[in-house]
């Protein structure tokens, strides 16, 4: 659109550089959807990757699921994609919980709708 600025000339309107922090919505399940995530597991899985975030200088906002998946809703720092934020944490978390919980809880990422 161009706006008219007198005597015959136009100009572009400004456009404004605003870079807001972006918040994802993150979903991870575990392999075949199994039901693995008990209480204790959940709590401990959350601090993990909270703490993963924060080293990533972002923000976990929320934490919730059921024993078969994970979501994370999580502030982020604008030196960060979410691609490589869920990358990182979910490659991060899934290891963790292969080195502290039996060989069948595995997390896979969603890869979106219903599965």
């Amino acid at each position: 659109m161009n706006v008219p600025t007198g005597a015959g000339t136009t100009s572009r309107p400004r456009r404004h550089n605003i870079s807001l922090p972006a918040q994802p919505h993150i979903v991870f399940s575990t392999k075949n959807r199994e039901p693995l995530i008990d209480r204790e597991l959940k709590e401990r899985l959350d601090a993990y990757m909270g703490g993963l975030i924060r080293e990533r200088k972002g923000a976990l906002l929320s934490a919730g699921g059921t024993p078969d998946h994970v979501h994370l809703l999580v502030s982020m720092g604008r030196e960060w994609a979410v691609a490589n934020l869920v990358r990182d944490v979910k490659s991060s978390s899934s290891g963790w919980v292969h080195d502290s919980q039996p060989p069948s809880a595995v997390l896979e990422p969603r890869r979106g709708g219903r599965q």
